[in-house]
């Protein structure tokens, strides 16, 4: 849980000269977190004389690596890079004044949807990539058997591979919160629990066990915050490609797209993870 940010970072070769020269200042734990960090821009484009590095879907706080970097731009000249931040929100944050050769723009988008229009079928080549049984055996350690056995008995939200779900809508029709009733919802009453309620309609039966497996019971036992933020994000964000699957079709049912973030699949994987702790007091 948490706001999360597309960030672009842009600097001329000043700039570089700059930020070698700070890190050079930084302990030497903190300099290689600093440059780890760095590594893990998930885009970089390069060209004669400038630098630009793109992280998308990522917490821009509580990390030292991040607030060791903030610091070295706010001592940098603002002719030497170009900073931009856009929340998941619609909030921005710009820093630099760097008028070079990559231009930094934020697109919003308002996107309307007509409620009296039925849903258009949706065919097999829309669906993301399918975990396959063998995935789930490897990543659970059981049997091919076993695994096709589990997913194919685990819930009405779950349909079984290469089956799209005849019950799942239906079933749930009366049950399901959409993400405007639960925006909604997280503004009057309890956000937490608001968001428990709306995140736990995504976990299947095997998105808990994938989470119980990967993450591991003891890494949840031992969190000491609510929300699993002292559980590293890479962890979870390893798991996404494993979980978007299941997450996109329920989501379907619930608000009509197959369309979801990587946001949303920690969310849910952290709701898994909730889930999990809560029985450990059963």
């Amino acid at each position: 849980m948490g706001i999360y940010s597309d960030v672009a970072l842009v600097m001329n070769a000043k700039g570089m000269e700059c930020l070698n020269a700070q890190l050079e200042k930084l302990d030497k734990n903190l300099r290689d977190s600093v440059l780890e960090f760095l590594d893990w821009a998930d885009e970089e484009a390069e060209s004669a004389s400038e630098w630009l590095l793109c992280w998308r879907d990522i917490k821009w706080y509580g990390d030292d690596a991040i607030d060791a970097l903030i610091g070295i731009l706010y001592a940098m000249p603002e002719a030497y890079y170009k900073f931009r931040r856009v929340e998941e929100t619609g909030d921005s944050e710009y820093y630099g004044e760097l008028c070079g050769e990559f231009n930094v723009i934020a697109i919003h988008r308002l996107q309307w949807k007509d409620l009296t229009a039925a849903p258009a079928p949706t065919t097999y080549s829309l669906r993301p990539p399918v975990i396959t049984s063998e995935d789930v055996a490897d990543m659970l350690g059981m049997t091919v058997a076993q695994a096709i056995t589990a997913r194919a008995s685990s819930s009405a939200w779950w349909p079984p591979l290469g089956r799209p779900s005849q019950t799942s809508s239906a079933a749930c029709e009366d049950t399901t919160m959409t993400h405007e009733e639960y925006l909604e919802l997280s503004r009057t009453d309890d956000g937490i629990e608001a968001f428990h309620m709306y995140y736990s309609q995504f976990v299947t039966p095997y998105v808990k066990e994938l989470v119980r497996a990967r993450i591991g019971e003891d890494r949840i036992r031992a969190s000491k915050d609510m929300h699993f933020n002292d559980i590293p994000l890479k962890l979870w964000d390893e798991l996404i490609p494993c979980v978007r699957h299941d997450i996109s079709v329920r989501n379907e049912d619930i608000n009509g797209t197959r369309c979801v973030s990587m946001c949303e699949c920690v969310c849910t994987m952290k709701t898994a993870a909730h889930i999990i702790r809560n029985s450990f007091n059963d």
